[in-house]
């Protein structure tokens, strides 16, 4: 913050680091809003009060830039990670074993190393950085506190004969407020002994913040180990500062009777002529126009000591800590800005990664040995992840290979069950053929006189296994060329309506009960499927669960449609007849298997395999005695 006053619109006085005379341009003090709001200019807010006299005072503060904002970000990013890294770990410890059981996943386990590899040396850096640019700071500051010592010893020098005048020391005050105007520092004149001559701000010492004496550190240092400036830390109160103290000495072949207090220097007279300054071990080539009274002038005195200047420095530690704040601030706005690059780095990588490995495992668990499984293109097929997809490719290829054999085998397998199956229902009717027409032959070979009898009751018996046998080709034929598929939008509904009028049962033989959805009419039960393949299935249950009950009971057959929450519909067909037995419930559906002395166990397998190809599937339940229960899912058209 810095501030001005002004009277009749002339700066009179300021402090602070804005330059007022400059920056501040004297028409802004016409303006109504700088008394009201205050005016935001070139990074500044001004803001002024009027006082009596056409006084006016203006305050001004630094505006939040960018980069103040950022600071602030990354403070509270910065402190809310380090809050819940705090949480995260005093929450793994309370857990105990359980935490030692927590498992990453591939990619979280990526990103984890990866921000760990980058923000550790990014810390270790950043500390290293603020550590010498601290450092260096440091030594700026004394560098400058030194230069502005050498130039009030300077300016001091230029005036030495007030210096060795006893007569003089009541000027020696206005002495130092002169110099300590010309360096711009406060000033502080001690004799050889320590005490306080003269001060460029008498007002401290009469308040007693600063003692009247020299600090006896910085004595010791100038007097006994003959050093040229001691800069010490010293305290006014809760004020810390930086102090810096200088000998003044005499110059080269100055005769000194007295020091800056006019105490008498030496033993006897006091008189005694001041050492001979050092020659410098190398020269330097002298300007061209170098005058060397001048320089014998400002040449550095090595005589005795006159007295000590101290120049304290009450803004040494606000100016260290401004620089500090600055350099904290931009190390902390540029390690969240790398932490957070970093961070998605670290995300894409991870990302990039794991993705041909979730590509993998995609492809893994579509792996079938019914449908068709695809090859893996991967580009870079040299490193670790390439390596692994080819043996994944192997794998699908052999895969490929072993699916053609097993169903090769399986359709080998197939056909040579159905051979003997074939072969088997047509010995059965082939064996009374053959013995009825050996019967015939024997009886003609008799000359029985009831041939003719025999001709007919034997021709009407191998009408019959005749029949029987064209009723097994057509059932094989038709299990193994089922017609063609013509899928078409249907509604279910109305086909289940159907199919149950044409089996509804008379009074007296039993019931047939149809449940349909209340918004069956609405034409929601529509799917994708072939019209004769499904009426063919509704028959074939419809038939099969009449049959099923025995001559005991009254059929009592349930046929309901209801809607699924998954997009599909239900069909149920339940009977109350003898249930099917534990040992052929894994044969149902197996072609020519029947528990009917008339059925030629094609009907289900033939429904089964229509279903399936619709996208559906078909299931029963039993209960032995009670009754079974035939469900149909199927798919309602999109």
């Amino acid at each position: 913050m810095s501030y001005a006053g002004y009277n009749k619109g002339q700066a009179v006085y300021s402090e602070g680091d804005f330059d007022y005379a400059n920056r501040l341009p004297a028409e802004l003090l016409t303006d109504p809003r700088l008394y009201e709001s205050g005016i935001v200019r070139k990074g500044h807010h001004h803001y002024a009060v009027r006082g009596s006299r056409d006084r006016t005072v203006v305050v001004t503060t630094a505006t939040y830039s960018p980069g103040d904002w950022l600071a602030n970000f990354s403070f509270q990013f910065l402190l809310s990670s380090f809050f819940w890294l705090l949480m995260s770990g005093l929450l793994l410890l309370l857990r105990g074993r359980e935490a030692l059981n927590l498992r990453l996943n591939f990619s979280a386990r990526i990103q984890l190393l990866l921000n760990v590899g980058i923000v550790v040396p990014l810390l270790v850096v950043s500390v290293a950085t603020a550590s010498q640019l601290i450092a260096s700071y440091q030594r700026d500051l004394s560098r400058t506190y030194e230069r502005r010592g050498q130039l009030a010893l300077e300016s001091l020098r230029h005036q030495r004969h007030l210096l060795s005048d006893t007569t003089a020391r009541p000027t020696l005050a206005a002495l130092a407020k002169n110099v300590a105007g010309l360096t711009e520092t406060d000033l502080n004149l001690y004799d050889v002994h320590g005490e306080l001559l003269a001060s460029s701000q008498p007002l401290i010492f009469e308040a007693g913040l600063l003692g009247p004496l020299l600090n006896p550190h910085a004595l010791v240092a100038l007097r006994e180990h003959n050093r040229q400036r001691a800069l010490l830390t010293e305290r006014a109160g809760s004020l810390s500062f930086n102090a810096l103290y200088l000998p003044v000495r005499a110059g080269v072949g100055e005769t000194v009777v007295a020091d800056l207090a006019g105490h008498a220097i030496g033993p006897g007279s006091g008189r005694r002529r001041a050492a001979p300054a050092r020659p410098p071990k190398a020269l330097l080539p002298l300007p061209v126009g170098y005058d060397q009274t001048a320089a014998d002038d400002t040449a550095l005195p090595t005589g005795p000591i006159l007295g000590y200047i101290g120049i304290p420095f009450f803004d040494s530690e606000k100016d260290l800590n401004t620089k500090l704040t600055e350099l904290f601030t931009t190390i902390l706005n540029i390690f969240t800005l790398m932490f957070l690059l970093f961070l998605a780095l670290a995300f894409v990588a991870a990302r990039h990664l794991t993705a041909p490995l979730k590509l993998i495992t995609e492809k893994l668990t579509k792996t079938t040995l019914t449908g068709e499984n695809e090859l893996l293109d991967y580009r870079s097929s040299d490193d670790e992840i390439g390596l692994l997809v080819r043996e994944y490719n192997t794998m699908v290829t052999k895969l490929e290979a072993s699916k053609r054999e097993l169903a090769a085998q399986e359709k080998e397998a197939a056909w040579r069950e159905m051979a003997r199956q074939v072969a088997h229902e047509i010995k059965n009717p082939l064996t009374p053929m053959k013995l009825s027409l050996q019967y015939l032959q024997k009886a003609i070979a008799e000359r029985r006189p009831n041939a003719e009898e025999l001709i007919g009751r034997i021709s009407q018996t191998l009408i019959t296994q005749i029949d029987v046998l064209t009723d097994i080709a057509t059932s094989f034929s038709t299990f193994t060329n089922l017609p063609a598929m013509r899928p078409e939008r249907l509604d279910v509904a109305a086909i289940l309506r159907r199919c149950a009028a044409l089996y509804q049962p008379d009074a007296n033989d039993g019931s047939l009960e149809l449940h349909l959805a209340p918004d069956a009419e609405s034409g929601c039960y529509v799917v994708f499927a072939d019209e004769n393949l499904l009426v063919r299935t509704f028959n074939n249950l419809l038939i099969n669960a009449r049959q099923a009950v025995p001559e005991s009971r009254l059929p009592h057959i349930t046929v309901a449609l209801a809607g699924l929450e998954n997009g599909r519909i239900r069909v149920t067909i339940s009977d109350n007849g003898a249930g099917i037995p534990d040992d052929v419930r894994d044969k149902v559906f197996v072609p020519n298997f029947t528990t009917k002395e008339t059925g030629s166990g094609i009907g289900l397998a033939v429904a089964k395999r229509g279903i399936e190809s619709a996208g559906g599937q078909i299931w029963f339940e039993t209960r032995v005695g009670e009754g079974t229960d035939f469900f149909i899912e199927l798919p309602r058209a999109g």
